[in-house]
Order: C-alpha cells, then sequence, then structure tokens
C-alpha cells in the first residue's frame, strides 16, 4: 500500500471523527412514547362550548405514539375525540353520548375524525424496515468470482 493511501486514509477517519463528534454535542436523538393532542375540527365559537379561561372548546383526538429520532414507529393506545383547548394545550374527555351529541349537531362523522394518517401509522414501520434491509444488505458479502487476467496480445 502506498504512503500516499495510507495519509489519505487517515486523514478521512480524523475528519469523519471530528465530525462525528461535533454532531453528537448537538444533535439528541428521541426515543420513547409520546401523547400527542392533534385538533381535527373546529367548532363554533358559542356559550355553549365555552371552557376555562374564556377559550372556546374545539375537537381534537388524542393518542400515544412510540417515536424513535421523530419517527412514529407504532401506536401505542388508539385515538380518541376529546374536547381541546388549542391554546392552552389541554383537552377534557367526554362521554361517548356527549361527543356523539356534539359531532351531529355539527355534522361532523366519527371515522373521518378518528384517522390519524398513514405515516403516523404505518409510514415508521416502512421506514424502518427499509433500514433494517439496507444494514442487512451491507453486511451481506458480494459474490465477486476473480478473472485471470491474460494478455491479449505480446
Amino acid at each position: 500500500m502506498s504512503y500516499f493511501k495510507i495519509a489519505a486514509s487517515l486523514l478521512m477517519i480524523s475528519v469523519l471523527t471530528l465530525a462525528a463528534i461535533t454532531v453528537q454535542a448537538r444533535v439528541r436523538i428521541t426515543v420513547g412514547e409520546i401523547e400527542v393532542l392533534k385538533k381535527v375540527a373546529d367548532l363554533p365559537d358559542v356559550e355553549e362550548y365555552k371552557i376555562e379561561h374564556g377559550h372556546y372548546a374545539d375537537i381534537g383526538v388524542l393518542y400515544r405514539v412510540y417515536k424513535i429520532a421523530f419517527i412514529p414507529l407504532w401506536v401505542t393506545k388508539e385515538p380518541v375525540l376529546v374536547a381541546c383547548d388549542e391554546q392552552e394545550d389541554t383537552y377534557l374527555s367526554l362521554p361517548d353520548a356527549e361527543m356523539d351529541g356534539i359531532l351531529r349537531k355539527n355534522n361532523l362523522q366519527r371515522d373521518k375524525l378518528l384517522n390519524i394518517g398513514f405515516y403516523t401509522r404505518y409510514g415508521g414501520k416502512l421506514a424502518a424496515l427499509l433500514l433494517l434491509a439496507i444494514i442487512i444488505y451491507g453486511i451481506i458479502p458480494s459474490k465477486r468470482r476473480k478473472r485471470d487476467v491474460l494478455p491479449n496480445r505480446v
């Protein structure tokens, strides 16, 4: 091996090591279960839907997701409709009969509101499987035949 290749390799390793240390100091990968409250329908601002602090309630969906580095891997608690206050980031659990009455009065459909999206439900699993497949593909050694080089002309 030539001295140039050795020097280039050492330079590359040192640059990558310093870059990894710098990135590690700035980026923090979060892992864990997160409770998500998302507003899905805006109710009219009438006295009937007024809650604390003079704010008005809206309809939100509440669920829990297990995330790794902002990628949702799976839903740990199925979505539930709640009355939410987006300004205070709080929610109120209502009985099903009362929630059905509010939905009927405002011409809203429960099934459409409970939809949390494809990426949240399945996208993280697909991304994790793709990453795992890339890692496995990189580990498996490739089969390269050694070819004898024969000169055609001398």
